[in-house]
């Protein structure tokens, strides 16, 4: 079992509890990034997805890249901003 360093001080420190870790969050494929980045703006899943869910990922990371970081946008998935899965 690993513990972390901020488990390690708080027991130096005299804590008389350990507290819970955060969860850990999986790191997401450029491809899983680029479809949330869509999934989250209704107007690029309608201009950059299909029907079946598949997005152009190069062209989604180009808006993003040119447009959508001027715009406030946030590319990639963050669990507080999506509500859905990849699949």
């Amino acid at each position: 079992m690993a513990i972390s360093y901020s488990t390690i001080l708080s027991l130096a420190l005299g804590a008389t509890a350990v507290v819970a870790q955060s969860p850990v969050h999986r790191l997401h494929t450029h491809a899983e990034s680029a479809t949330c980045y869509a999934r989250r703006y209704p107007d690029l899943s309608y201009h950059y997805c299909n029907l079946k869910g598949e997005c152009d990922v190069h062209a989604l990371h180009d808006h993003f890249r040119n447009n959508g970081r001027n715009e406030g946008r946030h590319f990639g998935c963050d669990a507080d901003r999506n509500k859905f899965t990849v699949t």
